[in-house]
């Protein structure tokens, strides 16, 4: 499988909001479409919302409104994801359209 390309994602909110040390965070609300991605092989990269690292994951819905668990990974550079009806462990894969809310730089 693959990483999450910049393609596969539509960004409808990209909001500058706070700075530290020189670093601006950015809220981003985007709609995504992943094919077979969501564990720290098939990663769901912060690049590819324009992100350095993703510091913190809000919101993760599918288009059939299913909700998943997801975090950032410890260095911030790709997102977990997790079912939480079927949950094992986190870093599963998932395809579909998603909505992702997040904040990064």
């Amino acid at each position: 499988m693959a990483n999450l390309a910049a393609s596969a994602v539509v960004t409808t909110l990209y909001k500058p909001f706070a700075g530290m040390s020189g670093k601006e965070l950015e809220f981003v609300d985007a709609t995504v479409v992943l094919a077979t991605m969501g564990s720290a092989t098939n990663q769901v990269l912060a690049s590819a919302f324009g992100l350095s690292k993703v510091v913190a994951v809000f919101n993760v819905v599918k288009s059939d409104q299913t909700r998943l668990i997801a975090t950032p990974s410890f260095d911030g550079s790709y997102i977990q994801l997790m079912d939480p009806v079927n949950a094992t462990n986190l870093g599963a894969d998932f395809s579909g359209t998603f909505r992702f809310s997040l904040i990064g730089y």
